[in-house]
Parts: structure tokens; C-alpha cells; sequence
């Protein structure tokens, strides 16, 4: 995989998260992908979300994303 399309489905699980979370209401939230690994079917990834004004920190381990899930939301953003 190249690093430019690691990065890009990076991008496009981080508007994932946002939106199942609610978090998209919250200016402060910081929301990092980690250990994303590609699979046949899916993608799997680490997500962690910090809230700063809470001082709340949430982790996602191993989130599964199916491979369409991640490329309509890329074509979304084209």
C-alpha cells in the first residue's frame, strides 16, 4: 500500500469516527488512527479520541472498517 493511500484511508476513518461519535459538535476533539492494517475484505485500526477540555481519553481497539465503507467516504471527499 502506498503511503499516500495509507494516509488518505487514514483521513477517511477519522470522518468515520467523527460522525458515529458525535464528536463533530466538539471543537477540542482529537481523534488519532493507529496500527492501520489492511486486510482482504476490510481494514482494521486502532482509533484513540481525547476530548481536551474533559480530560476524557477513549481508545478503539481493532475497529473493523469494510474496504466499501472507506471508499465511498473517499469519493465523498474528492
Amino acid at each position: 500500500m502506498k503511503k499516500q493511500d495509507k494516509k488518505k484511508i487514514k483521513e477517511a476513518i477519522k470522518l468515520i469516527e467523527y460522525k458515529n461519535t458525535g464528536l463533530d459538535k466538539i471543537n477540542s476533539a482529537f481523534i488519532e488512527v493507529r496500527n492501520l492494517k489492511e486486510r482482504k475484505e476490510h481494514y482494521i485500526a486502532d482509533i484513540v479520541i481525547r476530548i481536551y477540555e474533559e480530560g476524557y481519553s477513549e481508545r478503539y481497539n481493532n475497529c473493523i472498517y469494510t474496504k466499501e465503507s472507506i471508499e465511498r467516504i473517499l469519493k465523498a471527499l474528492q
